[in-house]
């Protein structure tokens, strides 16, 4: 996704929130944002109905 914080938006207002681990760093809304792309992606999960989980990852 180019823009990830407009996705979530989408998904706020559709109803879906966005999981959130105990063990990783995520701002308020459940993005594990990220400055060093070694260190990985900026991301969030959601779980679609059937239960999978579903990354989303900023381009």
């Amino acid at each position: 996704m180019p823009n990830i914080d407009e996705a979530v938006t989408e998904l706020e207002a559709a109803g879906v929130s966005l999981i959130r681990y105990p063990d990783f760093d995520q701002d308020e809304r459940g993005i594990a944002r990220s400055t060093d792309p070694s260190q990985g992606p900026t991301i969030g999960w959601i779980t679609d109905p059937a239960g999978n989980v579903i990354a989303l990852i900023e381009d």
